[in-house]
């Protein structure tokens, strides 16, 4: 019995991947994904993630020769088990078999426990009572089955100090000081990703009519065509950001780079290609000159950045999100209000942006002195 991910068409036309058994969608996971991953309840990502977690399990089930009507407590257990040791015998369940991370496998078993939670409901209740349990389900209110998983450890985000930041200007203004085009689009790029707290998809996405230059804002877009002409990728996780688009403030320093970048360096053949994306590639002797940027060229730029100082870079590890966690935190830890950032970031919950409200040492040390020195005034007073 062959278990795979195939693409099926909908009745409406919609494409839809599912789990498939010998080329012939598999009826109960399907049906789970169509009620908790279809495109209508939520974005393709989501979708996609839902599937990949849930196919270990189905091919599970294939293997052990299994029925969904046999499932109870120990069969997850057992598929926990399987996940876990080392056995030749058997193709690997997951892509790492046992060396795969805590999290890829308590994220595999949670969502096999969630199937079984659904098929409970499948088949006591009804096709007519779906409906509730699937905005439960995506809400967070569903209770899977208590397995004992591996506790996922909660990572702080990795951010710079303002001192880093400015030796990362001065690192881009005097290694490209032979091109003075190349240096304002590189500047400008570190300043969006800075000053902006973009993503890198909405970087390579961002389109020149989405400036508001009176308005000092950017209206940051996730559409498929924006993705599909910054990405220039044909791959199926071409999209790396959530879907929606917000607004984002921009300062008045962020906002000169990005002008001085658009008036003087940004290629004319932009015009002629009519893409409209704002950063373009620059190759004035080679082809793709003012062509929409590609994502290679950005990681480039951070991998020459992060290199040590023998080998032409700052010696500092910096990737294009540390820059928007870097200002996350700095914003929260300045005392600016947690709506501002959370509208900044574009978080559609304030439990996203509570990620960033962790307090560094140094801060916390410079804090406490000024705390100390203020007591140290009043006592002597």
């Amino acid at each position: 019995m062959l278990v795979t991910l195939e693409w099926v068409v909908m009745p409406d036309g919609t494409r839809f991947r599912t789990i498939c058994k010998d080329g012939i969608p598999w009826m109960e996971p399907t049906q789970f994904l169509m009620r908790y991953g279809h495109v209508g309840l939520g974005s393709a990502r989501t979708m996609d993630t839902y599937t990949e977690r849930l196919i270990p399990f189905c091919r599970w089930i294939a293997r052990e020769h299994l029925s969904f009507r046999e499932f109870d407590q120990r069969t997850i257990h057992r598929f926990r088990r399987d996940l876990v040791i080392r056995d030749t015998t058997h193709a690997s369940l997951l892509k790492k078999g046992p060396d795969s991370s805590d999290r890829t496998i308590r994220d595999t078993v949670t969502m096999a426990s969630r199937f079984i939670e659904w098929l409970r409901d499948y088949r006591h209740i009804g096709l007519a009572s779906q409906t509730e349990s699937s905005q439960a389900f995506r809400l967070g209110r569903s209770q899977p089955l208590r397995v004992g998983l591996p506790r996922a450890k909660r990572k702080l985000p990795k951010r710079l100090t303002s001192d880093q930041l400015d030796q990362c200007r001065e690192w881009i203004m005097a290694t490209y000081e032979f091109d003075p085009a190349l240096q304002l689009r590189n500047r400008a790029i570190f300043e969006l990703l800075y000053g902006g707290a973009v993503r890198l998809g909405a970087l390579l996405g961002l389109r020149a009519a989405n400036i508001l230059w009176t308005e000092r804002r950017v209206l940051v877009s996730y559409a498929d065509d924006d993705y599909r002409d910054g990405w220039r990728s044909k791959q199926r996780h071409f999209r790396t950001a959530k879907t929606g688009e917000y607004m984002v403030a921009l300062g008045a320093d962020t906002l000169l780079w990005l002008n001085r970048y658009f008036l003087e360096s940004r290629p004319v053949e932009a015009v002629r290609f009519n893409h409209g994306v704002f950063f373009c590639e620059h190759r004035p002797k080679g082809s793709g000159h003012g062509t929409p940027i590609r994502v290679a060229t950005v990681r480039y730029l951070f991998q020459s950045l992060s290199k040590a100082p023998s080998d032409g870079g700052v010696g500092i590890h910096v990737t294009p999100h540390m820059l928007r966690h870097t200002w996350a935190t700095m914003a929260l830890e300045s005392g600016l209000p947690r709506e501002v950032v959370q509208y900044q970031l574009g978080h559609g919950s304030s439990q996203s942006t509570d990620l960033y409200s962790h307090v560094s040492p140094e801060w916390v040390r410079d804090t406490l002195d000024d705390w100390h020195k203020a007591r140290a005034q009043r006592s002597w007073s």
